[in-house]
């Protein structure tokens, strides 16, 4: 069984309500966060190798191949506007390889509301960064932002 401590439970607050930032959480020390600004609004994980296969995710309606390390998740909520921020962690596992270093890119240097193109990159030199395009075997994303 657990155990809630609260003080002042309102109703609305415990489901949400229509105004932005209804719901606040004190954090460490004094300082308050905004519920849904903390949230993550998008993630998939899928692997990219292949015929690309989503493994789980949210808020993602399909995730596009458009050929070798290129990729195009779209979103089921689309975004608010293109100021959102995105992190994604690749490496491929059936290289046998563990020299080489994976690095990504934005596909067409823009995010869109509504999807992001991302190309994960082979670079076997670190510090000229240069490479070619290249599956990844384990793709993660994560979105976070306004959504519209």
């Amino acid at each position: 069984m657990s155990t809630v401590n609260a003080t002042n439970i309102v109703a609305d607050a415990l489901v949400g309500n229509t105004s932005a930032n209804a719901i606040t959480v004190r954090g460490e020390g004094s300082a308050t966060t905004s519920l849904q600004q903390g949230l993550g609004k998008a993630w998939i994980n899928f692997n990219g190798s292949g015929t690309i296969a989503t493994r789980d995710s949210f808020n993602i309606s399909g995730n596009t191949d458009n050929g070798n390390g290129d990729y195009t998740p779209a979103y089921t909520n689309n975004f608010n506007n293109n100021d959102y921020a995105f992190n994604l962690t690749c490496c491929n596992f059936s290289s046998g390889n563990s020299t080489f270093i994976h690095h990504f890119w934005l596909g067409t240097d823009a995010l869109t509301t509504g999807q992001t193109e991302v190309n994960t990159l082979y670079v076997l030199d670190n510090n000229s960064g240069s490479g070619t395009k290249a599956d990844s075997d384990l793709i993660m994303l994560q979105f976070h932002g306004d959504l519209a």
